[in-house]
C-alpha cells in the first residue's frame, strides 16, 4: 500500500509525463451526447473543446495496475476550475490519502504511512524527471485541451467521427512575458490528440519527450452531460517506463456543479516530511 499511495500521487500530477505516440487503441463511444461541431478543422486547431464550468465535484474509484498488482481505492474530487483541485481517496470507507492542488503548490498527506508532502510543482521535475503545472493535471481529468502551451500543430483530417492533430516540439510558454518563450528549465515534448468530431471533446491523448523512454497515453470513453458541458466518465492512463508499464484507471460518476465546497487539508503534528 506504501507504494501504491506514492505511485498514485505521481499519476494523478503526472502532466508533462511523456507518453508515445501511435500506442492509443481506437475505442467506441460510449453515451456520447451529440453537439455537432460546425467546423472541426477550427476546433482542432484549437486544441478541441474544454468543459467550461466553475466548480465540479465528482465520486471516483481509482485502479491501479502495476507490477502485476491491482489496487483500487475509492474517493471524491472537487475542483474549482483553474485554481483547485482536492482528492481524498479512501480504502474500506477510511480515508487513506489526501492531495490538494492550487495553481503554484502541492499538498500530499499519505495516512497508511503518516506522511506529507508541502511544496511546489519543482518536486515531481526534480525526483521523477516529470514537469508538471496545476493546468495539465485538470486537463488530463476532464479531457481538456492544455493552456498556455506552444500552438505549432498539424491537422491530420477527420474520418469515422475522429479527428487527428499532432504538435511536434510543444513546450510551456512563459506566463507574463511578451512573445512565446520557454520558461527556464522546462522540456519539449511531442503530444498526439484526437478528437470526436461530433463533439470536439478530446478522446485520447498522447505525450512523449523526445529520447525518452517514459511514455503515458490517456483513452477517454463514456460522457456525462451537466449544464450543457460532457465529463469524461472513464479515464485509462497507460504510463510506460523502460521495462515498466503501469495503468491507472479513474472511473466518474455523480457529477455536480453546486458551488458550496469545502477543501480541508491539515498535516497531523506526528506526520513526517516524504523528502528530507
Amino acid at each position: 500500500m506504501k507504494r501504491t499511495i506514492h505511485t498514485l500521487f505521481v499519476l494523478l500530477v503526472m502532466a508533462a509525463v511523456l507518453s508515445g505516440c501511435g500506442l492509443l487503441k481506437k475505442q467506441p463511444l460510449q453515451n456520447e451526447q451529440v453537439i455537432r461541431a460546425d467546423n472541426p478543422e477550427q476546433i482542432a486547431r484549437n486544441g478541441g473543446i474544454a468543459a467550461d464550468f466553475h466548480h465540479l465535484t465528482f465520486s471516483a474509484t481509482f485502479t491501479l495496475t502495476a507490477k502485476g498488482t491491482e489496487t483500487t481505492l475509492d474517493g471524491e474530487v472537487r475542483i474549482v476550475h483553474d485554481s483547485l483541485i482536492w482528492i481524498s481517496m479512501r480504502k474500506f470507507g477510511l480515508e487513506v490519502a489526501r492531495m490538494m492542488l492550487s495553481k503554484d503548490s502541492v499538498w500530499m498527506l499519505d495516512r497508511i504511512n503518516s506522511r506529507y508532502f508541502a511544496g511546489d510543482y519543482r518536486f515531481f521535475l526534480s525526483q521523477y524527471r516529470q514537469e508538471a503545472d496545476f493546468n495539465m493535471v485538470e486537463a488530463l481529468l476532464l479531457a481538456n485541451p492544455f493552456k498556455n502551451w506552444s500552438d505549432n500543430l498539424v491537422f491530420e483530417g477527420c474520418s469515422d467521427n475522429r479527428c487527428r492533430i499532432v504538435y511536434s516540439g510543444r513546450y510551456r510558454i512563459n506566463q507574463g512575458i511578451p512573445g512565446k518563450s520557454l520558461p527556464e528549465g522546462s522540456g519539449v515534448m511531442d503530444q498526439v490528440v484526437v478528437l470526436s468530431e461530433a463533439t470536439g471533446r478530446i478522446l485520447e491523448n498522447s505525450l512523449s519527450v523526445p529520447d525518452q523512454q517514459r511514455q503515458l497515453s490517456v483513452v477517454y470513453t463514456g460522457w456525462t452531460k451537466l449544464d450543457g458541458q460532457l465529463f469524461p466518465e472513464n479515464a485509462a492512463l497507460t504510463v510506460q517506463d523502460q521495462s515498466n508499464t503501469t495503468l491507472l484507471k479513474i472511473g466518474s460518476s455523480d457529477f455536480s456543479s453546486a458551488n458550496i465546497l469545502t477543501f480541508p487539508f491539515k498535516i497531523p503534528p506526528a506526520y513526517k516530511p516524504m523528502m528530507q
